[in-house]
């Protein structure tokens, strides 16, 4: 068990940082005119990669309704209950 603990943890730390490298890489191409592979907006204003009106907060409730699907499909389990919370500075 401990060892499954052990690459959890470093598997989710990798994947976080593989995203987070991807998306300042993704931006700085985008903002330096290099083409980058995505999906024109449907007319929104974009800087760089970023969508202004994209709802972050409503993507992210999809997209963990989407993973507590899949959990379910998964493991045959109920899926953790996920809690998605939007603040604004």
């Amino acid at each position: 068990c401990r060892r499954m603990t052990f690459l959890d943890r470093l598997m989710d730390d990798f994947f976080l940082n593989r995203l987070g490298s991807n998306v300042l890489m993704h931006q700085y191409l985008a903002l330096a005119g290099c083409p980058v592979d995505r999906t024109p907006s449907s007319g929104s204003l974009r800087h760089g990669i970023v969508d202004p009106e994209c709802d972050v907060a409503e993507l992210c409730r999809e997209t963990a309704r989407a993973v507590q699907g899949m959990y379910g499909e998964v493991t045959g389990m109920l899926p953790p209950a996920i809690k998605v919370e939007a603040y604004t500075a």
